[in-house]
């Protein structure tokens, strides 16, 4: 089954960063890494073997979130990870909804890892239309 999990990057990464890095920490072929609007027009089979990342970028805050629907199972600890590995891999700050809480979708509470290892517990926060994170 396909479940989508969404991941936030501090700064405005390109396509073939975000594919590449992506590719190799769920260590899925780079060819097998397509925009959202390709995965949709894929045959049924392709779809079940194949990730799919739609890309949303904004001019401040978190400049970065993509939607991931992927054939492997990625939430709770096993996000925080991939999490933690693409922040040292990219060298920014990368966002996943905080797991360790069970406050149910969308709850606007998160965790944040540092290139540097770090991680701390921020809330959601919209100034003027875009979307950022305050530590808590």
């Amino acid at each position: 089954m396909l479940e989508p999990f969404e991941i936030s990057f501090l700064d405005s990464l390109s396509w073939d960063d975000l594919r590449t890095a992506l590719s190799g920490q769920l260590r899925t072929p780079v060819e097998d890494m397509v925009p959202f609007g390709d995965w949709l027009d894929l045959p049924p089979e392709r779809q079940g073997v194949t990730t799919s990342l739609d890309v949303v970028r904004q001019d401040a805050g978190y400049r970065t979130l993509v939607t991931v629907t992927s054939p492997l199972e990625v939430r709770g600890e096993r996000l925080g990870s991939l999490a933690a590995a693409l922040a040292g891999e990219l060298a920014t700050s990368v966002a996943v909804g905080d797991f360790t809480h069970d406050c149910g979708y969308a709850c606007g509470r998160f965790l944040v890892h540092r290139p540097d290892g770090r991680t701390f517990s921020a809330r959601e926060r919209s100034d003027g239309g875009f979307w950022d994170l305050e530590p808590c």
